[in-house]
């Protein structure tokens, strides 16, 4: 899973810099360089369990689409990362070793920093988060994309409302998958406990109910799952700019100058947190 853009032009990029200076020297001290941005669904989904594991991470903030030095536009992270998309991580600690796409940093630091309970090591059990992540590309995150960037990107909105509503069918169909396939028989969606694919779908889907804009009371497996979720270590930290972003259909009402700096001030909020959990590493 990726990020190409779903946060396109956060914020004036004088504003974006001096984040991005703070975030980068937050966390001299780690060993391994996590690029991306607080509202980005990818992104969390991997800092999130380095957050419980306690991995150290320097976060330099990245954002999609801009051209500048710290976007993925850029000629010298297009040099680093060619996929051009975040999440990305360089693990200084493996020989500068790069690899981008959260799913496939999830497997990676899932083995080289010994997450066992998240990625299980038995195979038929890892076959089934193997499930989930692929399904969830074809599924999960087309739907995330399709309801929540309109909201962002605010020189690629859609005239009219008939995007909201497809979105919110899509949603619909999403969750009635969770409800019957993925939480049918199981408090998480590969087993008895949270796997890298649960931290997957939660971003994907719990935004919407940060965002106020669906009902999940429809589906109490999936409103069950995602309290289970919301009840471990640092989510309130990890979903800092969530908060902070309110109310999606307030962004409406937003021109773009309001709009870029309501973006801005989430993501700082996003990384004052972040910084401030790891301040308790050992």
């Amino acid at each position: 899973r990726q990020s190409a853009g779903i946060v396109e032009g956060v914020g004036h990029h004088g504003r974006q810099r001096q984040v991005a200076r703070r975030a980068l020297l937050s966390t001299r001290r780690s060993t391994m360089r996590l690029l991306g941005v607080p509202l980005s669904q990818p992104f969390r989904a991997v800092v999130w369990p380095c957050l419980i594991k306690r991995t150290p991470f320097q976060l330099q903030l990245t954002v999609p689409n801009m051209k500048s030095k710290n976007g993925t536009r850029g000629a010298e992270f297009l040099e680093k990362y060619p996929l051009g998309t975040i999440p990305c991580i360089e693990d200084v600690d493996a020989s500068n070793f790069r690899l981008s796409d959260s799913s496939a940093i999830l497997m990676y630091l899932s083995d080289a920093r010994e997450w066992g309970d998240f990625y299980p090591k038995d195979l038929q059990a890892r076959a089934r988060v193997h499930e989930y992540l692929f399904w969830s590309q074809q599924k999960v995150r087309p739907t995330s994309l399709k309801l929540f960037a309109p909201y962002v990107r605010f020189n690629e909105r859609p005239s009219g409302d008939a995007w909201k509503a497809e979105g919110l069918k899509s949603l619909d169909t999403v969750c009635d998958a969770l409800e019957s396939i993925w939480l049918r028989n199981r408090p998480y969606i590969a087993g008895d406990h949270p796997t890298i694919a649960d931290f997957s779908c939660y971003e994907e889907v719990a935004q919407f109910q940060f965002g106020e804009v669906y009902d999940f009371g429809k589906h109490p497996k999936v409103k069950k799952w995602m309290h289970s979720m919301a009840s471990l270590p640092h989510h309130s930290e990890v979903h800092a700019a969530n908060t902070a972003l309110g109310r999606f259909d307030d962004l409406l009402a937003l021109d773009e100058k309001g709009l870029g700096a309501k973006l801005a001030s989430a993501s700082k909020a996003g990384v004052t947190a972040l910084t401030s959990a790891m301040k308790d590493y050992p």
